[in-house]
Order: C-alpha cells, then sequence, then structure tokens
C-alpha cells in the first residue's frame, strides 16, 4: 500500500504571534522531563535516574498537521530486509507465525538472552556500554516468541501488515510540536508528547532508540492511546508491540480501533 504524506505542520510561533508553516519542523513547546521508562545503552559510569527538571508548562504550542493522504515513502525503506542465515524471519518484512514459532535468535540476539533483558530491570552489557530498563518491554517469565505470534496473527488476519500499522504510529512521532493536532482521515486527533532526559536504546540493538512518549486523543470519543516513539521501529522491525506485563503495552486491537482507516 502506498504511504501517508508529510504531514503539513502549521503552529503559532510564541516569540512573534505569527502563524508560522513548516514541513519538517518548528519552534518546540515547553518540554516535560519526567522519570524516564528506565535507563538506554550509556556508559556504566553515568547510569543514573532521572529526575524531573520542574513542573510541566501546559500551555504549550499547540499546532494543526493535515494529512489527506498515504506518506510516500514506507517506513521499512531504511530498514534491514536481509534473512538471518539462522531462520526465514524477515526484518521489516512480512512473517508467518509459523516462522515466528521455530525463532531461536533474532537481530543476532538469541531469544532467551531478550526475554532476560526484557524483563523489568533487564540489563546487558556490551563493551563500554550497558542496556537498562527499570520497566521493562515484557513481564516477568512472558515468552518473546508467544507475544510476537500472537500480535502477527492478528495483524494479518485483519489484512494488514506491521509495517502499515507502524506507518501510522510514525505520523504522530514525528510531529515537531509538543502539543499538537493531526487531521487523519477527516478525523482530527489531539497529540501531546512528553520528552525525557536521556533515550531509551532497542533491546534489539539496532541502532534505533527515543526519548520520548505520545499519548494520541480523539476528542469525538475521548478515546487515547500512549506508546514510546520506539515502539513504531519496534514493530516495523519485529511485530513487536511490547508484552503484556509492561504497561507500555499497546495492543494492535487497539490501534485499528483508534486508526480505521488503516484497513481502507
Amino acid at each position: 500500500m502506498g504511504g501517508i504524506k508529510a504531514p503539513n505542520i502549521l503552529g503559532w510561533d510564541s516569540l512573534t504571534g505569527r502563524l508560522v508553516q513548516s514541513l519538517c519542523g518548528g519552534p518546540m513547546g515547553p518540554i516535560h522531563i519526567p522519570p524516564c521508562r528506565g535507563g538506554s545503552f550509556v556508559e556504566p559510569d553515568t547510569r543514573t535516574s532521572v529526575e524531573t527538571a520542574g513542573n510541566q508548562d501546559r500551555a504549550g504550542s499547540t499546532t494543526r498537521s493535515s494529512i489527506t493522504g498515504r506518506r510516500p515513502q514506507e517506513i521499512v525503506a531504511s530498514l534491514n530486509t536481509e534473512s538471518s542465515a539462522e531462520s526465514a524471519f524477515v526484518i521489516g518484512g512480512v512473517n508467518s507465525s509459523e516462522t515466528i514459532r521455530g525463532l531461536a535468535s533474532l537481530n543476532g540476539i538469541s531469544i532467551a538472552e531478550l526475554e532476560r533483558r526484557m524483563q523489568p530491570g533487564g540489563y546487558a552489557k556490551r563493551g563500554f556500554c550497558a542496556f537498562f530498563s527499570e520497566i521493562g518491554f515484557l513481564g516477568f517469565g512472558e515468552s518473546l516468541v508467544k507475544v510476537l505470534v500472537e500480535d502477527n496473527d492478528f495483524v494479518l488476519g485483519q489484512g494488514s501488515s506491521h509495517q502499515e500499522v507502524a506507518e501510522w504510529l510514525k505520523v504522530f512521532t514525528d510531529l515537531p510540536y509538543q502539543n499538537s493536532l493531526a487531521d487523519v482521515s477527516g478525523i482530527t486527533y489531539e497529540v501531546e508528547t512528553v520528552t525525557f532526559r536521556g533515550a531509551q536504546y532497542s533491546p534489539f540493538e539496532d541502532g534505533t532508540s527515543a526519548n520520548k512518549d505520545i499519548t494520541v486523543t480523539n476528542p469525538v470519543t475521548g478515546r487515547s492511546i500512549r506508546y514510546s516513539a520506539l515502539l513504531p521501529e519496534m514493530v516495523a522491525r519485529y511485530g513487536f508491540y511490547e508484552g503484556h506485563g509492561t504497561p507500555y503495552r499497546l495492543a494492535p486491537a487497539d490501534i485499528f480501533e483508534m486508526f480505521p482507516a488503516i484497513l481502507d
């Protein structure tokens, strides 16, 4: 399927009071810096707890993004789509649940090691860097393969793909303002971004990271979803929406309910 067009951002310049327009950025609203979800790949001697930097200013910039079609470039364009030698799993591609069930490793890391580091408090050291997540990506004792298969069955059963789902989530992570309005397929969504001091790196060691959480709300229904800006990459690459044992999980069913146009 085609892509969602890049948002056309409209917002108020807080310094000049004038309406400004940007296709890829603009003046940033006040940044809220609460404790992060739990760490990242950092130098071991600097891996410290993150403290809040004052109260959030709720008067952040409000912007409007108009999205009338699909983004011309696929989110998977920058992904590695080569199959590993150990399995037929294609990173950034469509995989059968049978293939996923047979996984012994993913992105060169054993499933057992991924499950260990994804649990709350999971830790992994690589050279001079270390990965740590206090909240985790899976619950204690939760099976990564079982989670992947469950979500893969659901998404493919809807006639969609993880890459298409990730494409929609990425639209809202790309907005350059703290508070935004995004018009998507006739629905105006309210988007709030919370930025953290320090990034959370992917447990898959694929070079991706994020330092913000996104909350998207449909003001008509009052329904909201919340996710880490790291999630779209994990969804696109591995079909991973996080486990049932972490508050950061975003179930595919909730995404389809929020964005019914995915299936159009």
